[in-house]
């Protein structure tokens, strides 16, 4: 059986890394049965999937003659931030360099693309294992049968023109958020069904709240949109175990409020210079009960005067300068440890 060379890591900025590993599958004299190149990885947190391949397709051209030569066929799985653009990028490539490439999204298991390569049958296995079996594998085509295309609509992941983003497999994970959470005593702010702005585009914190929910068995994230006046209205993405959902981007809270009835707490990640000034606007809206302020070096005064105010209005001020906070199987404060 053919043995595969497996690649589990790559640099962002050493390319000779890459052109190492191109290198060893490549040597020798060519084996009749050709050989397997697996670049596998799980899904990134920070990596720039698109910035790393660019470093693995110099690698692969340079190597262009001897891939052909040796009947190379290469395998791909990886998720992370901007992966649809990277895997896109690597089935174009297949077709310039006339090598066999195939890539699969965070939809497939890390593990599924193992004997997909190898050409090992595993529909037996699928059906032993039942409903936790494998899910993604397709065993009907040979792996050297790629097909190429430069349609846009083809990515592993699209953006059309009226904002509407497309998956295969749906890995797009939507939610029912219509009907508003009962109201909640005051001593009780948070609890599994407590929906939050975050004020401020804040992607690492927010993706950390939604990991918390995620971990918790939440049915819903506890974050429904972020709010920043200093730019457009927009969608980013963001990870819901190992799918993803997507989150919108208000300018103004009479917006936010006006499309998601079901918040009541808000998240303000602003500066001292403009705490003040954005948690007033909050305390406008008797649907919000409770205001995290995270920003230090708030004046004194503000302070005193947000809390004040706060109270006339029945609303829980945590903060300034707060580190956040974990209410277990509930709600994270944004940062918050633990």
């Amino acid at each position: 059986m053919r043995r595969p060379l497996v690649c589990s890591r790559f640099s962002d900025h050493k390319s000779y890394s890459k052109l190492f590993t191109v290198d060893l599958v490549t040597r020798g004299t060519p084996n009749p049965k050709g050989k397997v190149l697996i670049i596998g990885g799980g899904i990134a947190n920070f990596t720039n999937v698109a910035a790393t391949f660019k470093g693995i397709i110099r690698a692969l051209k340079e190597f262009k003659n001897q891939l052909i030569a040796h009947q190379v066929k290469i395998f791909v799985r990886r998720g992370g931030p901007n992966y649809q653009e990277g895997l896109k990028a690597m089935r174009l490539l297949g077709e310039s360099l006339g090598v066999a490439i195939r890539v699969f999204g965070p939809d497939t298991h890390i593990t599924e693309i193992v004997p997909l390569a190898l050409g090992v049958d595993v529909s037996k296995a699928k059906s032993n294992a039942g409903a936790g079996g494998l899910h993604s594998v397709q065993v009907d085509t040979p792996p050297a049968q790629v097909t190429v295309t430069s349609d846009p609509s083809d990515a592993v992941g699209a953006i059309h023109a009226d904002g509407e983003r497309t998956q295969p497999s749906d890995n797009l994970v939507h939610f029912d958020t219509k009907s508003s959470s009962a109201a909640r005593p005051s001593y009780r702010p948070f609890d599994a069904n407590t929906r939050s702005f975050v004020y401020g585009l804040q992607p690492r914190a927010i993706q950390g709240m939604l990991d918390f929910d995620y971990s918790c068995g939440r049915a819903n994230p506890s974050v429904a949109a972020m709010i920043y006046p200093f730019g457009g209205h927009h969608i980013q993405k963001f990870y819901w175990g190992t799918k993803e959902t997507l989150l919108p981007v208000y300018t103004t809270f009479k917006e936010a409020i006006a499309k998601h009835p079901d918040v009541d707490v808000v998240v303000n990640f602003a500066s001292s210079r403009s705490v003040y000034a954005s948690t007033l606007e909050c305390l406008e809206f008797p649907q919000l009960k409770a205001i995290a302020l995270i920003a230090e070096g708030v004046p004194e005064r503000h302070a005193r005067e947000i809390l004040w105010k706060a109270s006339e209005k029945g609303v829980l001020i945590i903060g300034p300068a707060t580190v956040g906070g974990i209410k277990p199987g509930c709600f994270r404060i944004g940062n918050s440890g633990g």
